[in-house]
């Protein structure tokens, strides 16, 4: 990591001070081809033995309103953002501008035993009807993986990687073709060496954040937000903490 820069009765909150976002800004990636559906997947993992963080309480919605509604989830989810808007050719800016709220308290996140990374891999979705050359190159889940970054929240020092503006580095994928194993492909990069540098950052922003009562909404964008009315069908991609995506690697924790 490089760092130059700057309500409800079913959500139990330790405290409404001192919880966690996280805003992505954006990136440069010079590519040859253009991009489709670009976005960033957000893991926040315990780098003691590569799993994700554990919640302080796993009944606490951590990262969107509904996520226990399918068990009790021990664990953090990872969060995927909405696909971003690209501006220019040869150079690919990608500007996101989008927040995660973590409904989990920042000093959890600072304890030195669990020595919490935040990895960001920068992916782009393509559709399967897209083209055969395209499908063909990307991994069998319909991602092109085409960077990756970390941010140790706690630092060399003890000092804690809190600012307005981060620039991390930004790595290649490691491209594999052993069979996968249930430990998460991004901790595994982390972890092997050499790490390959693109000539790129992402930016973004970690934060402590307060807050105050959240109304409920036709659709919950957050994890203190409950929704109102019949649901909609369908949910994209990622709009704000909504986009939460299962675990790719459940039996791991």
């Amino acid at each position: 990591m490089e760092n130059k820069g700057d309500q409800s009765s079913n959500t139990d909150m330790h405290s409404n001070d001192g919880v966690v976002k996280i805003t992505v800004h954006h990136c440069e990636l010079k590519l040859e081809k253009l991009l489709v559906q670009p976005v960033v997947c957000m893991h926040v993992v315990d780098s003691s033995h590569g799993c994700y963080v554990k919640k302080q309480d796993s009944k606490r919605a951590v990262t969107s309103f509904y996520e226990n509604q399918r068990g009790d989830i021990d664990y953090i989810l990872p969060i995927m953002t909405q696909p971003c808007t690209i501006q220019g050719k040869k150079l690919q800016l990608l500007q996101w501008e989008e927040s995660f709220i973590l409904n989990e308290n920042m000093e959890h996140l600072l304890k030195k035993e669990i020595s919490t990374i935040l990895f960001f891999e920068v992916i782009d979705l393509v559709p399967l009807t897209f083209t055969k050359y395209l499908y063909e190159r990307l991994n069998e889940n319909g991602m092109q993986k085409l960077g990756w970054a970390f941010l140790k929240v706690l630092g060399s020092n003890d000092a804690v990687n809190i600012g307005n503006k981060l620039r991390l580095q930004l790595y290649k994928p490691h491209i594999s073709r052993k069979k996968k194993t249930s430990q998460l492909e991004v901790f595994k990069w982390w972890s092997s060496k050499p790490r390959i540098p693109l000539p790129a950052s992402l930016y973004i922003s970690f934060e402590r954040h307060n807050i105050s009562t959240i109304e409920p909404a036709l659709r919950s964008m957050l994890p203190l937000q409950e929704e109102t009315g019949s649901s909609v069908g369908g949910k994209g991609l990622g709009a704000s903490n909504e986009s939460a995506v299962p675990s790719p690697n459940d039996n791991a924790r």
